[in-house]
C-alpha cells in the first residue's frame, strides 16, 4: 500500500510540474546569429535562430507555433518599418513645403503692407483733391454771383426793371 502510494504521489508532482520523458537539448548563445533573414529586411539589431535551430527535427508544436509568431511579428515590424519611412519622407515633403509658403506668407505681408499703405496715401490726396474741389466750387459760385451782381446793377443802371420771377 504504501508503495502504490507513493508511486501516486510521484505521478502527481511529475504531472503538476509538467515533467515529460523527453528532454530538449538546451539551446546555447552561440546558437544565436545577429544577420537578419533574408528578404525579411530586417536590421542587423534583430536576433535569428541559426539553421541548426530552424531545422531542428527536435522543435515541439509549442515552438514552432513561437516561430510562426516571431515571423508573423518580424513582417509587421517590417510593414510598420516602412510606413514609419514613408511619414518620415512625407514629414520632410511637409517641412519644405511649410518653410516655401512661410517665405510666400511674408512676401503677400509684405505687399499687403505696402498695398495698405499706397491705399491710406491715396486716402489722403483724394481727400485733399476733395477739399480743394469745394474750394474751387464756392469759390466759383461765389465769383457768379458777383457776376450776377454786377449785371444787374448795370442793367439798373442803363434802366432795366427788375421782373418778379415768383409767379406774379
Amino acid at each position: 500500500m504504501k508503495i502504490i502510494l507513493s508511486l501516486v504521489m510521484i505521478l502527481y508532482i511529475s504531472i503538476l510540474t509538467g515533467c515529460t520523458y523527453y528532454v530538449q537539448d538546451p539551446v546555447e548563445p552561440s546558437d544565436f546569429s545577429r544577420t537578419p533573414a533574408a528578404g525579411s529586411g530586417m536590421n542587423s539589431k534583430e536576433l535569428m535562430y541559426t539553421d541548426r535551430i530552424q531545422d531542428s527535427p527536435q522543435l515541439s508544436g509549442v515552438s514552432l507555433k513561437t516561430k510562426k509568431e516571431q515571423q508573423h511579428l518580424l513582417e509587421q515590424l517590417d510593414a510598420l518599418q516602412k510606413e514609419n519611412l514613408k511619414l518620415k519622407e512625407e514629414n520632410a515633403t511637409l517641412k519644405a513645403n511649410v518653410t516655401t509658403l512661410r517665405a510666400d506668407n511674408d512676401r503677400m505681408k509684405k505687399q499687403l503692407a505696402e498695398a495698405d499703405e499706397f491705399m491710406r496715401t491715396m486716402d489722403k490726396d483724394i481727400a485733399k483733391w476733395k477739399a480743394q474741389i469745394e474750394a474751387d466750387r464756392k469759390e466759383n459760385r461765389r465769383i457768379q454771383k458777383a457776376q450776377l451782381e454786377a449785371l444787374t446793377r448795370i442793367l439798373r443802371s442803363l434802366g432795366a426793371q427788375e421782373v418778379n420771377t415768383n409767379g406774379n
